[in-house]
């Protein structure tokens, strides 16, 4: 990481920077039993950024052509990410704000300038604190996915993030790609941070290739929230 880092240009650097900050735990990291899940997931993350910064950065973007409007999405992107551990985890939230500012954030800082344009319909949930944050990291880990790895050779592409409810006791997180799909073998339901997050809310993590579509999908109980 350490290498990949050192090729940023200074702008792109403190950009990573305020990202890198937003994966450090604060307050103890919540209960006891959650901070391995929330630990194995701000490394992975904090990964991401420096490979997306660092894949930005190759293709020559122009890091100053509106620094403002870029430190401000940065900016607010890292206040985001942070905010989701500042709760009490057992306190329930709505999720549809901090959902849509963290997949639009994204979206802005690593989608757009690569053609890739980032589609969102959010409906309102309710879910504990605990749950919301795994909820909102398991967006971001999805559409990190998807920037990385769906449209290598492609010169554009679209990401679409759903979240709805599909009844009075149920809801899904879905994130669509029209990308390469999986090009090696399909990936590894049973493990890794997406599936972690996933059983948080209850859930288990499911792909499926669908008209040229890669789907994942997450459906999830609200009751008893």
């Amino acid at each position: 990481m350490a290498l990949l880092e050192s090729n940023v240009p200074p702008k792109a650097r403190d950009s990573l920077g305020v990202l890198l900050a937003s994966t450090i735990p604060k307050g103890g990291n919540g209960c006891q039993v959650l901070r391995p899940m929330w630990t194995e997931e701000a490394m992975h993350r904090a990964y991401d950024f420096v490979r997306l910064v660092d894949a930005r950065n190759r293709r020559g973007d122009p890091t100053s052509e509106k620094p403002c409007l870029e430190d401000a999405i940065v900016r607010d992107l890292a206040v985001r990410f942070s905010e989701l551990a500042d709760r009490r985890e057992r306190e329930v939230v709505p999720c549809a704000a901090v959902l849509q500012d963290v997949v639009a954030g994204l979206g802005a800082l690593f989608g757009c300038p690569a053609n890739i344009t980032l589609e969102t319909k959010i409906a309102e949930v309710l879910l504990p604190g605990y749950k919301r944050r795994a909820l909102v990291l398991a967006a971001s880990e999805l559409v990190c996915n998807a920037l990385l790895h769906a449209f290598q050779g492609r010169t554009a592409g679209v990401i679409k993030v759903v979240l709805a409810a599909t009844g009075p006791e149920s809801a899904h997180l879905r994130v669509a790609d029209n990308g390469i799909g999986f090009t090696d073998s399909s990936p590894n339901l049973d493990c890794g941070v997406g599936a972690g997050l996933a059983g948080l809310l209850e859930a288990d993590l499911a792909y499926d290739r669908v008209a040229g579509w890669t789907i994942a999908e997450i459906a999830f109980p609200v009751s008893g929230s």
